[in-house]
């Protein structure tokens, strides 16, 4: 059966999971190509004994499935806070 979703239907911050290798796990990175190809990179949760992160892995946006939207929109943030206007110097002589 051909899969009939809309391109864009998953995206960052989702849950998602490979049928085939039940590979589960957040959405952390989108990747869009020239000719319509979408990758989407999976981090599943936890952590290695030793303490490091599990290998996040890349798949093709048809290969996975939605398990779950976030509860919550990622907040947009600015970094910083309000700056002066930068004073420019003066235009020097010319000789």
């Amino acid at each position: 059966m051909t899969n009939l979703r809309p391109s864009g239907f998953l995206g960052l911050g989702d849950i998602a999971r490979d049928p085939q290798t039940g590979f589960e796990g957040e959405i952390i990175a989108d990747c869009r190509f020239l000719y319509g190809c979408r990758r989407l990179t999976v981090q599943p949760p936890g952590l290695l004994p030793d303490g490091q992160p599990i290998k996040a892995h890349t798949f093709d946006e048809p290969a996975l499935e939605l398990v779950q939207k976030p509860e919550t929109e990622p907040k947009e943030h600015t970094t910083g806070g309000p700056q002066p206007e930068p004073e420019w110097p003066a235009e020097p002589d010319r000789l």
